[in-house]
């Protein structure tokens, strides 16, 4: 293999990490990628990538997209927005399908990278560990000025982000089981907790209870009444010992409650969200309308700058059309996935990706969908190549 192929099969899965530690690092990685990847187009077999379901399922929904936006409410701004989300997404997803489908060295390239998470979220939850515990959020403070961390919010999407990657780590474990190994799954754990995401942690619960009725086949089983222990006697630890996480977790009831506060007044959001819906329902206000708005003094809720729904986001900026696109790629996706959909790494990711697609990233910002594709195309190689893995 040569050096520029391995140094791109470690530099690519890093992009999760990156992401997190600043968009400018994000950028560069990705620049960093895609000159690396060019170096190898020779290999790459080009035809085989573009008839694959997942590239043809996203480039239907693209067109479709595309359909909708010269009825942008702002088409300059949703030109400019549309054009970066095309390359990062297309761009991650070829190369993601390159390495982890079509490679020869694939079962290599899959390895490394599920070990390049691994290492990810163990420094992306010690920051944020570290963050909790010294009060002040290291990653802004290196870019801005010492500052206290605002209830964890800061740091929300990476947790997000974390926990889908969790349950493919998990998995990944779980064909060779060791202490050792299963140690390091506390630090993700903690890190969640630690954060007070709301979303992160369900996502966490909810794919984890998943991800173990897929894996044992059993409605009660010895490992789920081990992840309940465990989670039950870390929630009751961390509720105990640290005033914001209880303050946190309290406030899961205001998450959907009328007229919540900035972090949790979705049910505001997505009332306003369907009301401009019915404004433009065809071919919707534009991508990203919610950041147009917000600069006009019309934010989402009064408050946000995107639907924290992916699925109402796509209808409020690309209407019926965009969402009638994003319909036929889930079609794509079933076909491609149908052998795997009861296979317990599929259960565990594809939960945490759906569960914080309801309330948290947005399909408009190219860090958020370009790890989101990437991941789903790791998770398919993996699937495809897990017995030899």
């Amino acid at each position: 293999m040569k050096m520029s192929k391995k140094i791109l099969v470690f530099l690519f899965p890093s992009l999760i990490l990156f992401a997190f530690l600043g968009r400018g690092l994000f950028n560069i990685d990705y620049g960093l990628v895609l000159i690396l990847f060019f170096m190898q187009y020779k290999t790459v077999n080009f035809r085989t990538i573009v008839q694959d379901k997942l590239f043809v399922g996203w480039s239907l929904f693209v067109l479709f997209v595309t359909l909708s936006l010269p009825f942008a409410h702002d088409f300059l701004f949703s030109f400019k927005k549309y054009i970066v989300f095309v390359l990062y997404s297309f761009v991650g997803l070829i190369i993601a399908l390159w390495l982890y489908i079509y490679d020869s060295d694939r079962y290599f390239n899959i390895k490394t990278a599920i070990k390049v998470l691994i290492f990810s979220i163990i420094i992306m939850e010690f920051i944020t560990i570290f963050n909790v515990i010294s009060g002040f959020d290291l990653i802004h403070y290196i870019s801005h000025h010492f500052e206290k961390i605002p209830q964890g919010g800061r740091y929300h999407l990476r947790e997000v982000f974390t926990a889908m990657i969790f349950f493919l780590v998990l998995d990944y474990f779980m064909q060779n089981r060791s202490l050792k190994n299963f140690l390091f799954l506390f630090i993700p754990i903690l890190g969640i907790l630690a954060s007070t995401s709301r979303t992160a942690i369900v996502a966490l619960v909810v794919g984890g209870i998943a991800y173990i009725f897929a894996y044992t086949k059993k409605i009660f089983s010895k490992e789920l009444i081990a992840l309940l222990l465990v989670l039950f006697a870390t929630f009751g630890i961390s509720y105990t010992a640290f005033p914001e996480i209880r303050q946190r977790l309290e406030s899961f009831k205001t998450t959907f409650s009328p007229h919540g506060d900035r972090m949790s007044n979705r049910y505001d959001v997505y009332l306003d969200t369907l009301q401009r819906i019915k404004i433009h329902p065809i071919f919707g206000h534009g991508i990203k309308s919610g950041v147009v708005y917000a600069k006009e003094g019309k934010a989402l809720g009064k408050s946000v700058k995107h639907s924290h729904n992916i699925y109402l986001e796509i209808l409020l900026d690309t209407g019926v059309i965009g969402f009638f696109g994003f319909l036929i790629f889930l079609r794509y996706f079933y076909l491609y996935f149908k052998p795997y959909l009861f296979d317990s790494a599929f259960v565990g990711v594809m939960s945490a990706i759906f569960l914080s697609s309801l309330v948290s990233w947005s399909i408009w910002s190219v860090n958020h969908i370009s790890l989101v594709l990437i991941l789903i195309v790791l998770v398919a190689g993996y699937l495809k190549t897990k017995k030899r893995i």
